[in-house]
């Protein structure tokens, strides 16, 4: 069997998240955070132009292991396709949901002053890495979203302060709008309220990783 660069990449990429999870630096000090206070936010997030998408027939097969889970990614990259196009039509953009709630949790943590371009003393860039829907098992038909986001704060001659990476899988507990492909077609909004929620649950926990228990 062939196997393109998207299996690979989807098939590799999703076993790592779930094997090792998040790859962030240490927190910033309260020196770091004082002294970089003042702070932008880079609206331009990048979003995969391919969902990801993990339904009944991958739960299925990936029982036989890795060749199984390939042997069926030809229908998980023509559902990502066709996800991806239908959250495009609806302005679905998981970029914009994302950086909107992450810019209101900064703001509300109060840990940072969020600021004009040309006015900060440093900046976060933030990329969506994946995107989609997931089964998570065999034991339900019903998909939840899968994001993962990578962030970073970086000074204004480009050195990294900060950078890290979380994600968000059926298994959240908080991640709790899920519904079959079918019927979130028959229900945009229903959609782009369960994206809605895994970015804001996201958010909080970069937030988190940024800033530490201060």
């Amino acid at each position: 069997m062939k196997i393109s660069k998207y299996q690979l990449v989807t098939v590799i990429g999703f076993t790592t998240m779930l094997l090792f999870g998040c790859a962030s630096q240490p927190s910033l000090s309260v020196g770091q955070i004082t002294e970089y206070n003042a702070v932008s936010i880079n609206k331009n997030v990048s979003v995969p132009s391919i969902a990801f998408y993990h339904g009944q027939v991958q739960s299925f097969a990936g029982v036989f292991g890795v060749l199984g889970a390939l042997a069926t990614m030809d229908d998980a990259k023509s559902n990502g396709i066709q996800l991806a196009e239908f959250m495009k039509k609806e302005n679905i953009n998981v970029g914009e949901i994302f950086i909107k709630d992450f810019e209101k949790q900064i703001i509300e943590t109060k840990t940072f002053k969020v600021v004009q371009p040309n006015s900060e003393k440093a900046i976060f860039k933030t990329k969506i890495e994946l995107f989609g829907l997931n089964q998570g098992n065999g034991l339900t038909s019903t998909p939840y979203p899968q994001l993962t986001v990578s962030a970073q704060l970086t000074k204004l001659d480009g050195t990294i302060l900060w950078k890290g990476q979380e994600y968000i899988t059926p298994v959240n507990d908080e991640n709790n709008i899920g519904d079959t492909l079918e019927n979130f077609y028959k229900e945009p909004n229903k959609l782009r309220l369960s994206f809605e929620k895994a970015s804001h649950i996201l958010a909080k926990l970069l937030i988190e990783e940024i800033i530490g228990s201060k």
